[in-house]
């Protein structure tokens, strides 16, 4: 288990958020892999491959990706040259309470 596997995990079961995950580095094969909170993931100088059961996202440092809570997923860097992240996390039931409080369209009036 790699340090940022497990300050990751420890920041999950330890229910911190919200929190920032910075780190660099290039990896070769599945680094993290696990479920959390809402999070919203960017990749710096190289790709990372997100895996949810049969599908895969690709995120680089054009796009980002966002990770719905307590979806499970393995991430995957494999680069030559060092990759930054940038991973925020949201506190469980963030979304529901922010549906929950935004006014409906007729509210709106």
């Amino acid at each position: 288990m790699t340090r940022k596997q497990t300050l990751l995990d420890d920041a999950v079961a330890a229910g911190d958020a919200p929190f920032l995950v910075a780190a660099q580095g290039n990896a070769d094969g599945v680094i993290w892999s696990g479920a959390a909170g809402v999070s919203l993931k960017r990749f710096i100088g190289g790709d990372a491959y997100y895996r949810m059961g049969k599908l895969t996202r690709r995120v680089d440092p054009y796009h980002y990706f966002i990770v719905n809570e307590g979806q499970h997923y393995e991430i995957e860097i494999d680069s030559p040259s060092r990759v930054g992240s940038r991973c925020l996390f949201f506190r469980d039931g963030l979304i529901g309470c922010l549906l929950y409080t935004s006014p409906s369209p007729r509210d709106r009036g």
